[in-house]
């Protein structure tokens, strides 16, 4: 799947504020493949053919990658906690999945079909949230990360 394989590439759209190798750039990482997948049209555009949430399968290996990423940033000081139990990583994978997989799913009742490298600010408010949820301290400066990541990516 797309989405988890962007979170290990370092030349896929994440949040600009963030570190390279962070974890929480790996979930933003996520984040930002979801959200614009669901910005394309499906097969040009055919309304036949609407665009779908990711099969179960999907989502279960993206919370598994999301669970693997949150536990990295607990053993590197990322997190709020110092320590997280894989339980608790796991169920807070949980969460930042569906709200990923949700605001991708609402983000297609209104988008226009462009796509573009810079994130929109509504994108970056459900990634920042998603890290705000897995207990990142990056989301406790979100406006930081929006002002940063609205701009168009530099390569």
């Amino acid at each position: 799947m797309p989405a988890i394989l962007a979170a290990s590439d370092p030349r896929a759209p994440g949040l600009a504020g963030l570190a390279p190798d962070a974890a929480a750039q790996g979930i933003a990482r996520i984040g930002r493949r979801l959200l614009t997948d669901a910005a394309r049209p499906a097969n040009g555009g055919d309304a036949a053919h609407p665009v779908q949430a990711p099969a179960p399968a999907d989502m279960a290996m993206i919370a598994d990658t999301i669970a693997d990423l949150i536990s990295r940033g607990a053993q590197r000081r990322e997190l709020t906690q110092p320590m997280i139990a894989p339980a608790e990583a796991r169920r807070r994978a949980g969460l930042v999945t569906a709200l990923l997989v949700g605001g991708a799913l609402f983000a297609l009742t209104g988008r226009d079909g462009v796509t573009s490298d810079a994130a929109r600010p509504d994108d970056v408010a459900v990634i920042v949230a998603a890290l705000g949820l897995a207990g990142f301290h990056a989301a406790s400066a979100p406006a930081a990360l929006e002002s940063a990541s609205r701009a168009p990516r530099r390569v």
